[in-house]
């Protein structure tokens, strides 16, 4: 850890959304340095896939931050669900837009056996 964040790999500096996102959501997170990743993480917002911001609102809403995650999956910006509606979106996208990936599936769904 590096000024109470998560960095990316022993040898970085860098501490990204993803690292911190994963850390706490596997409760890696000392108590004492929860505050820091959770500010870090508002910070961020979506910066991050489509994957990851299941992951970055789970952590949120098990910590308190229900205000933050509302915020999160309303805002009205380039990466949220609120862009993908307006681009006529009726299932989750695999990236939060059409230009943001060449390849994009357009009907992106999970496959195999998640537990149902």
């Amino acid at each position: 850890m590096k000024n109470g964040l998560f960095t990316d790999s022993k040898e970085s500096g860098h501490s990204s959304l993803h690292s911190n996102v994963f850390a706490l959501y596997f409760d890696l997170v000392p108590r004492e340095n929860k505050r820091k990743v959770i500010n870090f993480i508002i910070s961020k917002g979506f910066s991050c896939g489509v994957y990851t911001s299941y992951f970055l609102l789970k952590v949120l809403c098990e910590n308190g931050c229900f205000e933050e995650a509302y915020r999160l999956i309303v805002n009205e910006g380039e990466n949220g669900w609120l862009n993908m509606i307006n681009q006529g979106a009726t299932i989750c996208f695999e990236a939060w837009g059409k230009e943001q990936k060449w390849n994009t599936s357009l009907r992106h769904r999970f496959v195999g056996n998640m537990g149902f």
